[in-house]
């Protein structure tokens, strides 16, 4: 009983076991093994390098691989094994053997799994004279002329130079040339399918029989090449654009740019402000990994003519302004960074819309008189020419005239033709303009009260804001009634007054507490009916203007 327990408890065990454990699928890779068979190479009278190449292997496992060979006209080959341990890539063995020279030998590179065997195509080959040294990689760029040392003695006109992209695996048939002592084989590297950071193989080929010989002779390591700029006009503001040779659209490279003193990634555009770049003038070049290259062309911007460049106004007062002519800011300045300098203070260039000139303001700057240069990152110091005179505004009178409203005040004073100048009463601007004939001349205002007035003289800043220099006290008459008639009148009849200091019609006139508005106002003179008031009798005329009142000394009687 004890035994039969013992076993139903292992039975159950095993089953949970068995009913945990998940069966993995394992999913076989069927993709078909490509290889292919490449062209012999170092050929000599003792021994031939035979090249094969896997592509892909899957799955299947590999028994054998390796080489068959026979001469041409023979249909069995010899096996060359090179074991069970095969990787993707290129796989060459050395053939020691005695070849004589015309013969053409046949071979090809299989692959041999437990499902299948893989063949390239034959590659038929002969020992020959033909040689170069192909021990070391070297580096060559589209468009290169190439010239190899080596023995051509064999080769004539009935061969054909190709060179073979390893990425896009196109061939591109090439013209050569060889010296007289066929010693030397110089051809152009194609411009077209080769690309940066690939191996281009040079292989010369000759037909026999309707079949092709072929030779490896060297690898060349392609290196993309930087063209020269276009020649032209180039300014800062404009795109550097350059061009290179060998760059495939559609992978990566490490082939770098030198601009200046930056080393950036190749780009069709660069745009100097942003990078940034320095000074007018930059060197250019490129790095492919294995050495870096200079251009003798440079990247060489239009410098401005400071000849042609002067100072519109040369005389500003402090917070003034001034305009450069002759200057495209948005040519040689836009984007940079520059300071104006003036003298040892600085100023400013307020560009703002595509202005003809280029405006300039002053800060607050001491009188003198001051050399002109913008300092820039690019093209260094550019001195003006002109020299900038610095003067403060002074007052030397102040002519209120009669000191009637609308009558003419004049201020004189070292004015600038240029600058506008504002005059104000408390918070309350009553001019703001161009001098005339070297002075300010405005009507006496109805914001000035009758008396003594403080007033601000002086003028706009950058930006608008006001800039005291000098005060002066203006004594102001206002308005006078010096007459009216007729003396008395009904409602409705018209009172003609002779007044000074109204010449325009702001006013309103009160006639026994009833205010009207004139019928008519000239120069000196003043008319309005009579309106109906509710107690007749004499009473003054008054003219109010704002919070004033100018009352008549004689009464009007109202009928």
């Amino acid at each position: 009983m004890k035994q039969q327990i013992i076993k139903l408890t292992f039975t159950m065990l095993l089953f949970f076991v068995l009913a945990s454990c998940k069966k993995e699928e394992k999913i076989i890779d069927k993709t078909p093994i490509t290889i292919a068979t490449l062209e012999a190479g170092d050929l000599k009278n003792n021994h031939a390098i035979l090249y094969g190449e896997i592509h892909y292997l899957n799955d299947e496992q590999i028994l054998d691989y390796g080489f068959k060979i026979a001469l041409r006209e023979e249909t069995t080959f010899r096996t060359i094994s090179l074991g069970k341990q095969a990787k993707v890539g290129i796989l060459s063995y050395d053939l020691q053997s005695t070849f004589k020279i015309g013969e053409v030998y046949r071979y090809i590179f299989y692959v041999k799994t437990d499902q299948n065997t893989y063949e390239g195509n034959p590659v038929l080959f002969t020992v020959n004279d033909i040689w170069v040294d192909n021990s070391k990689l070297q580096y060559a760029s589209p468009g290169d002329v190439i010239t190899i040392k080596g023995r051509f003695k064999q080769v004539d006109d009935s061969f054909k130079l190709s060179i073979n992209s390893n990425y896009s695996g196109e061939n591109s048939d090439v013209a050569f040339t060889l010296d007289k002592e066929k010693e030397s084989l110089t051809f152009t590297m194609p411009t077209k399918n080769i690309y940066h950071g690939e191996d281009a193989r040079v292989v010369l080929s000759k037909k026999i029989d309707y079949q092709s010989l072929q030779q490896y002779l060297l690898s060349y390591k392609i290196a993309a090449r930087l063209l020269p700029p276009s020649p032209g006009t180039h300014y800062y503001t404009d795109p550097i654009k350059l061009n290179a040779i060998g760059l495939s659209p559609y992978r990566s490279h490490d082939f770098k740019i030198i601009l200046g003193d930056k080393v950036v990634r190749y780009e069709d555009n660069y745009y100097a402000p942003y990078i940034p770049l320095n000074g007018h003038s930059y060197k250019l070049g490129y790095i492919w990994g294995q050495d870096t290259v200079y251009l003798k062309e440079t990247w060489d911007l239009e410098v401005p003519n400071m000849k042609t460049t002067t100072l519109k106004y040369k005389i500003v007062h402090p917070f003034g302004h001034t305009e450069l002519e002759g200057l495209d800011f948005f040519k040689y300045l836009v984007n940079s960074k520059y300071i104006l300098a003036i003298g040892k203070y600085q100023g400013d260039l307020a560009m703002i819309n595509f202005e003809k000139d280029i405006p300039v303001h002053i800060g607050d700057i001491p009188e003198g008189k001051y050399p002109i240069a913008i300092n820039s990152n690019v093209y260094g110091d550019l001195k003006i020419n002109d020299q900038l005179t610095v003067q403060n505004l002074r007052i030397s009178a102040v002519d209120a005239g009669t000191g009637y409203y609308e009558d003419p005040i004049r201020i004189k004073g070292n004015f600038l033709p240029n600058q506008e100048y504002v005059i104000k009463l408390g918070e309350f601007e009553i001019y703001y303009g161009l001098p005339k004939n070297g002075e300010l001349e405005f009507p006496c205002s109805f914001t000035l009260v009758k008396g003594d007035n403080n007033i601000q003289i002086g003028y706009a800043k950058y930006g608008g804001n006001f800039f005291e220099v000098d005060r002066k006290v203006i004594k102001v008459k206002g308005l006078s009634i010096d007459s009216f008639y007729p003396t008395k009148g009904a409602p409705g009849d018209i009172v003609k007054l002779k007044v000074r200091g109204a010449k325009t019609n702001y006013y309103r006139i009160e006639v026994g507490g009833v205010e009207v508005s004139p019928i008519s106002v000239k120069p000196g003179e003043m008319e309005f009916m009579v309106p109906t008031v509710n107690r007749r009798g004499k009473t003054k005329i008054r003219i109010l203007i704002n919070s004033q009142t100018f009352e008549s000394d004689d009464y009007f009687e109202v009928l």
